[in-house]
């Protein structure tokens, strides 16, 4: 884990209760760090993290309905059995994307952050998207990891929309089961790469501990799939933007990268060999150089 429970802070910001850590050079630009679906502020790589904590002032969150950050239903969703990964609208959702992306404006808000640059993976990637659209005069700088490029649907094949599915859904309401589930999730996500399996097995205990919720991932996914057409929205960033996508992702197809670079101006677009969908040192390592020429400029 990234984080002891005594670094984070969970606190009611515009009546939303956010769990979030702060690292990092307190001068130096700041740079808000958004995770996927279901995902945790303790995934990100280390290594990733502490090279950026050496020269940027870093504020990493929970999203809503994760981790420690406040839920908006029960934490079995029974109907999420049921999602189908191909729909266009996704009906009585909770929230939407729109309303995540407020919550990283309110967090910028409360620390009194007036300007920063927006890095996102996969559902935070478009989050950070919106965020980018709707606050040009903030952000300075975007990064789109594993992302989409504002349509649907994402492409996932049918083995990968199953495994998302069984993260969803804990039929008979088991931890262990679950915990068995997620840790089977992050291996088929991984695909090729190295991995210790004892290692990634604690890892997901310690998750689950922290903040199970499989109810929130569901609640999240039809955030997704509720949020109108992004494309548009897409067109109106100008800052600096780094998109990068495994051509090996499972969960959101590549092509989807290749729409946001044609949509984004300023966008620089990089496809990665046999990457699949998940967050790794490779991937950081990309963008701590490239942000070292965004803020050299």
């Amino acid at each position: 884990m990234l984080f002891t429970p005594s670094e984070e802070k969970n606190e009611i910001i515009n009546g939303k209760q956010i769990c979030y850590v702060e690292m990092g050079q307190s001068a130096s630009p700041v740079l808000i760090l958004i995770v996927g679906l279901g995902m945790q502020l303790v995934e990100w790589p280390v290594g990733f993290i502490q090279a950026l904590s050496k020269q940027y002032r870093l504020v990493l969150l929970d999203n809503r309905d994760a981790g420690k950050s406040a839920r908006y239903g029960p934490v079995h969703e029974e109907t999420a059995k049921n999602f189908d990964w191909q729909l266009s609208e996704m009906r009585g959702m909770e929230y939407d994307l729109f309303d995540m992306a407020d919550d990283i404006i309110d967090l910028a808000d409360q620390l009194s952050i007036r300007k920063f640059g927006c890095i996102g993976f996969s559902m935070g990637g478009m989050i950070a998207q919106i965020v980018a659209a709707q606050h040009k005069e903030r952000v300075e700088a975007l990064a789109s990891l594993c992302s989409s490029g504002g349509t649907l649907p994402l492409g996932a094949t049918k083995e990968a929309e199953s495994v998302m599915n069984e993260t969803m859904h804990n039929a008979g309401h088991d931890i262990e089961t679950y915990t068995y589930r997620l840790f089977k999730s992050s291996q088929y996500f991984l695909g090729n790469a190295f991995f210790d399996t004892k290692k990634l097995l604690n890892e997901t205990q310690k998750l689950v501990k922290r903040g199970y919720n499989p109810g929130g991932i569901f609640r999240q996914a039809k955030a997704i799939y509720g949020t109108t057409d992004r494309q548009k929205l897409l067109e109106e960033i100008y800052v600096p933007t780094l998109i990068l996508h495994g051509v090996e992702d499972t969960c959101i197809h590549h092509s989807h990268a290749v729409n946001t670079k044609r949509l984004i101006s300023q966008a620089r677009l990089e496809l990665l060999t046999m990457h699949g969908h998940y967050l790794s040192e490779e991937l950081g390592g990309k963008v701590f150089n490239w942000l070292a020429e965004v803020y050299s400029k």
